[in-house]
């Protein structure tokens, strides 16, 4: 699976600014979660409806999570 980068109309990544905002263990975990989704791995994604479906990377009890929405087919 081929993982392309949305860039807004200035040719600027909204995800590279967040990226660049995370701390190295976020970071790693994005990282590595990106990795398995590029390798057909779509255990912690589920659909948000519309074609759109939502990447979910836990970070245990207490710390919370965070998702990326994705679009099929683009």
């Amino acid at each position: 699976m081929e993982i392309r980068e949305l860039l807004d109309a200035s040719g600027r990544s909204p995800f590279a600014r967040w990226f660049e905002g995370l701390n190295a263990v976020a970071a790693a975990r994005v990282t590595i979660a990106l990795t398995r989704l590029s390798q057909g791995n779509f255990s912690n994604v589920e659909g948000a409806g519309a074609g759109v479906y939502e990447l979910k990377i836990d970070f245990g009890p207490g710390i919370g999570s965070t998702s990326a929405r994705m679009a099929s087919g683009l």
